[in-house]
């Protein structure tokens, strides 16, 4: 009985011994594994980093710039002008700012148009006017240094006058003119130096006359005159303007 006793106690102990374990090898395994959630924490800040980066940066670059570009630049401004433009129906005479922007908004006149003696006025901003029925009367305004804007003006069915206006340099602005029913004279406008801007004339259905403008040269009016299909007489004299 007692040696069976000792070899069991002898055979217990080495198994009591295998069953504890090295406690260093448990101890660095616990090292181990808290070391690597710090890996993972860095990983995340810097990816949370870069995400905010990446979308601060794109709205101000794209979206402003498209949007304010497109609205500014349409055609519309151009278009409304004349699209509220109406026939206009009777005599109509420009003395004052207020008669100017009340013709402004005439895309034809029934009756005549007539801008005489009136010393503050520079040129017209007419450009959705088409037609004017009856007479075209542009007469010894002394500010007037150029017709303006008729560019719209096609037709004038009765007689066209543009005398005495002493700065007047230019007929620009009326080259969409192709009829004038009655006469059209042009004279003693002492700055004019050109008629080119009515080569769009064809027809003038009563007397052409063109007459001593200082600046015009003489044979350009020639020129001029003899383009046109004249119902009556033909009148170019006195236009006292060197000649290239």
């Amino acid at each position: 009985m007692e040696i069976t006793l000792k070899k069991t106690i002898a055979l217990a102990i080495p198994l009591l011994l295998l069953g504890c374990g090295d406690p260093k090898t448990g101890d660095t395994s616990t090292t181990s594994s808290t070391s690597v959630i710090p890996t993972v924490t860095t990983t995340g800040t810097t990816t949370g980093t870069t995400t905010v980066t990446t979308t601060g940066t794109t709205p101000p670059t794209t979206t402003p710039p498209t949007t304010t570009g497109t609205t500014p630049t349409t055609t519309t401004t151009g278009t409304d002008v004349c699209e509220g433009a109406v026939a206009c129906w009777g005599d109509f005479e420009v003395e004052s700012e207020e008669d100017h922007t009340e013709v402004h908004a005439c895309s034809s006149i029934e009756g005549d148009l007539a801008v005489v003696e009136q010393a503050w006025l520079s040129s017209l901003a007419l450009p959705c006017l088409t037609t004017v029925g009856g007479d075209l009367l542009m007469i010894e305004n002394e500010a007037m240094t150029g017709v303006g804007d008729l560019s719209s003006l096609t037709t004038v069915g009765g007689d066209m006058d543009v005398g005495s206006n002493m700065t007047m340099t230019t007929l620009e602005g009326l080259s969409s003119l192709t009829y004038v029913g009655g006469f059209l004279h042009i004279y003693r406008n002492d700055a004019l130096s050109s008629v080119d801007a009515l080569s769009s004339l064809t027809y003038v259905g009563n007397d052409l006359l063109i007459q001593e403008n200082g600046q015009l040269c003489q044979t350009d009016a020639e020129a001029f005159a003899s383009g046109v299909d004249v119902m009556d007489t033909v009148f170019v004299s006195g236009n006292g303007g060197t000649c290239d």
